[in-house]
């Protein structure tokens, strides 16, 4: 969890204040994949203000609503790339669960690659993390 500072106390705000827009957003429309993403966003950003387990459980939630974003918009890349941002932000003191959260993360960093190949942050991305988990096996 993270200091508590202004700028901390801002970033916290405004990432609450997004979450709360995307659940209202929802309301009236659940078949918003822009919104869903956006929801998805903020339970990520959100998680860094957690400990432990309350942190697993926002990035848990924010893996759902991104799934579901991509149940309406498979191709989306930028839903994608953020789904594997949250499979990378997942910890375990189980190897095998950590490894299988670097391998969900890379197949979602791939798919993004795949649908937007001149993204280099999404290319940077996929080579990154396999090198991460080659150096791990």
């Amino acid at each position: 969890m993270e200091q508590s500072s202004p700028l901390s106390s801002y970033f916290r705000q405004n990432a609450l204040n997004k979450r709360h827009l995307a659940e209202a957003n929802y309301a009236k429309d659940p078949l918003d994949a822009d919104n869903l993403t956006k929801w998805g966003r903020a339970l990520l950003q959100l998680s860094r203000y957690q400990n432990g387990q309350d942190s697993k459980k926002m990035i848990q939630d924010g893996i759902l609503k991104l799934q579901e974003a991509l149940v309406i918009e498979p191709l989306k890349h930028d839903t994608l790339f953020l789904l594997g941002k949250c499979f990378t932000a997942l910890k375990s003191n189980d190897p095998t669960e950590a490894k299988g959260y670097l391998h969900k993360a890379l197949a979602c960093f791939q798919k993004a690659s795949h649908v937007d190949p001149g993204n280099a942050v999404y290319f940077s991305s996929v080579q990154q993390l396999t090198k991460l988990i080659f150096c791990q096996d």
